[in-house]
This record gives C-alpha cells, structure tokens and sequence, in this order.
C-alpha cells in the first residue's frame, strides 16, 4: 500500500502514447533533414570538402615539382662549371706552354738552348690528382645522384 501511494501509476506515460510521440518526432526530424535547404546544405558541404582536399593534392604535388625543380638546377648549375672547368683546359691544353711542357715530358726533348739534368732515386708521385678523367667521373657521380 505504501508503495502505490507513492507511485501514482496513473501519472507514467503509457508505451502506446510513448510509440506514436517518437515515430511523429522521427518523422518530423527526417522530413527536416530531406528538405530542399537541408539538401543545400549537404551539396554546399560536399563541395568545401572536395574543394579543401583538392587544394591539399595540388599544394603536394607543388611541393614535389619544387624539389624536381631545385635538383635538376642544381644538377644544371654543376653542367655549367663543368663546361668552364673544361673550357679554361682546353685553352691550356691548346696553349705553347703546356704544348712544350708535353714534349719535354712525353718525349724527353728540350728546347734549343736549354740543359738537361737527370737526378736519380727520386721518388714516384704517389698523387694524381691533376687527372682531368678522375674529375670528370667525380663530377658525373654527382650529377647521377
């Protein structure tokens, strides 16, 4: 007896009242949400998302065509000095200075007035850095990296 005078059953909504509330609000929500201005809504969201994520792909694809770019100038900047490295040989290799310095070397001649003196035991040259073929493949290493 307590407990019914505390509990008025009478007072709680009934399942049946419960059912027909919800199923009106879901219909009322879901027409809502199929309108015409939600249906706006959703394109306008479709594309600032589709527009944001294409922006996104083209700022990557920039970003690897800059460093495409930045590599092969520099590739190119190495071609260049290269090409004066090669250039200024070319003019001493053409040059009577170095033309006389390989005859006396390559052919043991010597020039019309001038003594030749002979040391013996010298060491060899341990370096041959003046290679201008070690330069050469120096430079195409760095260039195919």
């Amino acid at each position: 007896m307590k407990l019914k005078e505390k509990i008025n059953l009478d007072s709680l909504p009934r399942v049946s009242d419960l059912k027909s509330t919800d199923s009106t609000e879901l219909k009322a929500k879901f027409k809502k949400a199929t309108s015409r201005s939600s249906w706006i809504n959703y394109i306008v969201i479709f594309f600032s998302i589709y527009f944001v994520w294409n922006t996104g792909v083209a700022i990557r694809h920039n970003q690897k065509l800059q460093t495409k770019l930045e590599t092969l100038e520099n590739k190119a900047q190495l071609l260049e000095e290269a090409n004066k490295n090669l250039a200024l040989q070319k003019n001493y290799y053409s040059s009577k200075e170095y033309q006389e310095k390989a005859t006396k070397d390559n052919f043991n001649l010597a020039a019309p007035g001038e003594k030749v003196i002979i040391i013996k035991d010298l060491p060899a040259p341990k370096d041959k850095s003046n290679n201008i073929f070690a330069e050469l493949q120096e430079l195409r290493k760095l260039i195919n990296q």
